[in-house]
């Protein structure tokens, strides 16, 4: 007969945590916040994020933890932006030179 496998504990008490960081959001010390942030960023797969989100008794804590660390853009994000812009504005101001 096939074994099934079951999760490993310390994995399960890792997801616990999680969860219980969510549920806590926005009352976390320093320390809390970068593990939930890290958990989000390097360790979460689209898979644990959608489960999470799904839960009715996470999701107040999840949409505000969203909101407030991954919705916003970065300054990094807004330089970037700026610099595409900036290429796109030489990009026709250089066509429509090209044009005349």
């Amino acid at each position: 007969m096939k074994q099934l496998t079951t999760p490993d504990s310390g994995a399960v008490a890792a997801q616990t945590r999680i969860e219980a960081l969510i549920a806590a959001y926005p009352d976390l010390t320093e320390d809390d916040l970068r593990r939930l942030l890290h958990w989000y960023r390097k360790e979460a797969s689209s898979y644990d994020v959608a489960m999470l989100s799904a839960r009715d008794d996470l999701r107040p804590g999840y949409e505000r933890f969203y909101k407030d660390h991954i919705e916003r853009i970065s300054p990094f994000g807004y330089t970037a932006i700026s610099i595409i812009v900036l290429l796109c504005a030489i990009g026709v101001y250089a066509i429509i030179n090209y044009l005349r």
